[in-house]
């Protein structure tokens, strides 16, 4: 369990459970990376934002901004709750579960780099 702001680069595993912000350090930056958050079927995610490059989610996931710059991919077993969702490439698997979510794409939303 990590309670806290986690700033990453490269790829991060979450199979536990995490209660901060999880943001990929060179996104923060501004530079182009192929950073990638992957919470498996056990990971468990509560934030206010989760940014990286490439996102997937086959755990929980409970947060207010879900980024990801290139593909968010919501697999089968996972669950996402009340996030605003920026992506430029979308996979959703059929039995993946998206409660209370908006979906914007990153090059068709007028608020795209605000955050």
């Amino acid at each position: 369990q990590i309670n806290g702001t986690v700033s990453f680069s490269g790829v991060i595993q979450i199979e536990g459970m995490v209660s901060g912000d999880v943001i990929s350090s060179i996104s923060i930056e501004g530079k182009p990376n192929e950073d990638c958050i992957n919470v498996t079927e056990t990971g468990t995610v509560s934030s206010n934002k989760m940014q990286a490059t490439n996102i997937v989610i086959s755990g929980h996931v409970k947060s207010k901004i879900i980024w990801a710059e290139d593909t968010l991919r919501i697999l089968d077993s996972g669950r996402i709750e009340g996030a605003l969702l920026y992506y430029r490439h979308l996979e959703i698997e059929p039995n993946a579960q998206i409660h209370n979510c908006q979906l914007k794409h990153l090059d068709c939303c007028s608020d795209n780099g605000a955050l």
